[in-house]
């Protein structure tokens, strides 16, 4: 089970994949920003309408050779 994303402030979304994955098993990126977006927009904190924002996704990378995702972030400004 993956572990809960920190409080992050409105507008942000992080998503942290389960650890038990074996080191070095591909993963799918996109799956983890996307679950990252949605938090974000859960988490969006605007009134109700239409804006017009742009969106900037990260992530924490630990590096142990190889490396390894630990966070998605998603961001709208």
């Amino acid at each position: 089970m993956a572990s809960e994303p920190p409080l992050l402030p409105p507008g942000t979304g992080a998503y942290r994949p389960d650890r038990d994955t074996e080191p070095g098993a591909p993963r799918d990126h996109m799956q983890g920003w996307n679950i990252a977006i949605q938090n974000a927009l859960d988490n969006i904190g605007r009134a109700p309408g239409r804006y017009d924002m742009t969106v900037v996704l990260s992530a924490t990378v630990l590096i142990e050779n190889p490396g390894n995702v630990i966070e998605y972030l998603a961001k709208f400004s």
